[in-house]
């Protein structure tokens, strides 16, 4: 009967154990999801900034001129180049500002899913 008992225990112990890892096991994965989605997210304001800043070096290089350029099949003066530069300046550091946000959240996912990994 002891032996029993005791057999029962440590069997509820196991499944205790392989229940806990488990639960472990699918947060580790939620957490990496999350982090994906993340990653995702930020991809279009990445993409976003390399659209600014190429059109910043046409912009530069329209400066340099110093003259009106022709950008869309349309003819801008200097001043509306500037107008357009800082515009373009403003959007980018837009984009910056969610990056800097979704590295944040970004970061610490990456903690979350490091203290589940050593959990397991």
């Amino acid at each position: 009967g002891k032996m029993d008992v005791q057999k029962a225990e440590i069997d509820n112990g196991i499944k205790s154990a392989k229940q806990a890892a488990d639960g472990v096991r699918k947060a580790k994965i939620k957490a990496q999801v999350s982090l994906e989605q993340l990653d995702e997210k930020v991809r279009p304001h990445q993409e976003k900034i390399a659209r600014c800043d190429e059109t910043l070096a046409k912009l530069r290089d329209a400066f340099k001129a110093d003259k009106p350029a022709d950008f869309g099949g349309k003819t801008y003066t200097v001043a509306e180049l500037k107008e357009m530069a800082g515009k373009v300046i403003q959007a980018r550091k837009e984009a910056e500002e969610q990056i800097k946000g979704f590295d944040k959240a970004r970061e610490n996912m990456r903690n979350v899913v490091a203290t589940i990994t050593k959990q397991q």
